[in-house]
């Protein structure tokens, strides 16, 4: 990309309209974090209080024996939501997605595969679409292997759970490597792209209204992000780094307006990412596509440090709802954010109860004020078995109904396992033992139904799509790669051009081996039942079929491999002419019709 000019008036412009536009979305979504809020109190299980704390926050000393609760459901319910969405989106082995590679007559003229081992490893020296699919695949499962990719994305499910929107970035970073090869170790630089996990509390996403079957807009949308920098640290980089958007794009002369701020102190910065498009009082207004702009923010006022353009063709960021309720807001819901308003009436109906408890256990007394013993230890002392020799009268007050509380207290659990789906058999929990094996079946999958639902939204839309970003960054390094493909069980060396222009994925996630399982075990049904029709109709033959209307064995036969095969015609051969079958001569053993070991006869 050109490099271009910008003006005093320029940077002003996009200082200032950056700032005001992150005043307004911090605004818009002020009520939003509350609820976040609130959530990581209730995940910390830091009791809420209210309930003997004055206005200001500061414990009544009349309360101070109210009890302090908070209860699990909240971080027990995102563990069973994390375990349960990571066994479902990657499988314990196997891939969770298929690539399939375009085989274009350009890629295949300047391909030239390269094995490192050969053999008995069987890695081909020629590419075909199972290779070319093979190759991607094992480029991938290199690239995500050097940095724990999983770990990192299951980061990204428990924000979804936890404050309904999940953020991933993708970032080229450079890996120091010291293999040991026949001259010692050897020191290699190594580029590869990352997902890095992004915090929604630090990210605000664009909130302009969806152009939906509209005329559509050229201007893209723009994802602030907020950081914090020692301001010594940003000066080093600073002076290290390049002044060319192109690269780091560091601009000393913003800096220069920060100089009155310790090496020690943080900067605020705002990163923004997306097009910019600069008004001008003369001519046409600046327009630049994937931008990204770093305003460091200090007593209200801003100055940018930093200006790049971006390497990637798209925005980095990429975010996905866990549920979408609100069409012109970007953040969506999660079940935590659902489930807290139910914790907090659980939380205060336990707290009720056990107060309850607690003056029951332990009640007030009525007792006469004028009665010598009261007036000199300053009431009856509440203690098993005391007894008081008074002429006065005592009397325990009765406080409330702690059986109601207590059904209070059990509806609002149930009410919370039913909202969240989070019962007792995804707890780990046995159903009762009169159950039975459909119904309890029955009972698992309709509480993990939304969780099914959440990844299968997941696989299809976000990380699709990483893996496309991942692959068109990857696919840009320079030199030789050495990746190892599991298909072969053998190590090949590429470079940028063995691999595919055009690519798309399937993912399926951890359902991909079960159903590569399953499709075999169709498969060799049909084959079985196939081969006993062929018996069948040996046997036929042999005891004289009568002509006439009769059954086409050979049509059944193909209707039977049809549900495991999409071709079915090269299973079948035309024999010689005039060869009749015998099978007592050729060793086939005639089966018996109805013997209870024939599937297809029983």
């Amino acid at each position: 990309m050109p490099k271009r000019r910008f003006t005093q008036d320029d940077v002003k412009h996009i200082v200032d309209s950056t700032m005001e536009e992150q005043g307004r979305r911090e605004k818009d979504r002020r009520d939003l974090e509350k609820v976040w809020k609130e959530v990581d109190r209730q995940l910390a299980q830091i009791p809420d209080l209210a309930h003997k704390s004055f206005a200001d926050g500061n414990i009544n000393p009349k309360r101070a024996w109210m009890p302090e609760v908070e209860l699990p459901l909240q971080s027990q319910t995102l563990e069973v939501l994390k375990a349960d969405s990571r066994r479902m989106t990657f499988p314990q082995s196997g891939p969770y997605f298929q690539a399939n590679a375009a085989l274009t007559d350009d890629y295949l003229e300047r391909v030239d595969f390269k094995a490192l081992i050969a053999g008995a490893n069987d890695v081909p020296s020629v590419i075909d679409q199972d290779n070319a699919n093979k190759l991607v695949s094992g480029f991938h499962r290199h690239i995500q292997r050097q940095y724990g990719f999983r770990d990192q994305w299951e980061l990204l499910d428990m924000e979804a759970f936890n404050y309904g929107t999940f953020v991933g970035k993708a970032r080229t970073i450079t890996k120091q490597m010291f293999p040991t090869t026949a001259k010692g170790v050897v020191k290699e630089t190594v580029k590869f792209p990352v997902m890095i996990p992004r915090s929604i509390k630090n990210v605000y996403l664009d909130d302009s209204k969806h152009n939906v079957m509209m005329e559509g807009q050229f201007v893209g949308p723009t994802v602030h992000e907020i950081y914090w920098r020692k301001f010594g640290d940003l000066e080093m980089a600073a002076k290290k780094g390049s002044s060319d958007p192109n690269k780091d794009g560091w601009r000393r002369d913003g800096l220069k307006k920060l100089e009155n701020m310790k090496a020690t102190d943080n900067v605020r910065v705002i990163r923004v990412e997306g097009d910019i498009l600069v008004p001008r009082s003369t001519g046409p207004a600046l327009f630049q596509p994937n931008t990204i702009a770093h305003i460091a923010t200090e007593s209200g006022q801003g100055a940018l440090i930093r200006l790049q353009f971006s390497e990637m063709d798209e925005n980095s960021y990429f975010s996905h709802p866990y549920m979408i309720q609100d069409m012109g807001s970007p953040y969506g819901v999660g079940p935590l954010m659902k489930g807290m308003p139910i914790q907090k009436a659980a939380v205060e109906a336990l707290t009720r109860l056990l107060i309850w408890a607690a003056l029951n256990t332990g009640p007030p007394v009525k007792y006469d004020v004028d009665d010598p013993l009261f007036a000199q230890t300053g009431g009856p002392e509440i203690e098993p078995y005391k007894l008081w020799p008074t002429t006065g009268t005592t009397e325990p007050v009765e406080i409330g109904d702690g059986a109601a509380l207590f059904q209070l207290y059990v509806g609002f659990l149930q009410q919370y396992a039913d909202l969240t789906g989070v019962n007792a058999p995804r707890l780990g929990q046995q159903t009762v033992s009169h159950t039975t094996a459909f119904a309890k079946d029955v009972e698992n999958q309709r509480g993990t139904a939304r969780t099914v639902d959440y990844v299968s939204s997941v696989l299809n839309s976000p990380l699709a799509r990483w893996l496309d970003m991942e692959y068109r960054l990857g696919k840009k390094f320079e030199g030789k790669q050495t990746i190892f493909i599991e298909e072969y069980g053998g190590f090949v060396e590429i470079e940028s051009k063995h691999l595919p222009d055009l690519v798309s994925y399937e993912v399926f996630g951890a359902a991909g081996p079960a159903e590569e399982q399953r499709e075999e075990q169709v498969q060799a049904n049909a084959v079985q039942i196939a081969t006993q029709i062929e018996l069948l109709k040996i046997q036929l033959e042999q005891q004289g079929r009568p002509q006439g209307e009769k059954l086409d064995l050979t049509a059944i036969q193909k209707e039977a491999l049809r549900k495991g095969f999409k071709d079915v015609d090269g299973f079948f051969t035309a024999g010689p002419e005039g060869l009749q079958a015998n099978p007592e001569a050729a060793g086939i053993i005639q089966p018996a019709l109805t013997s209870s070991s024939d599937t297809f006869a029983a």
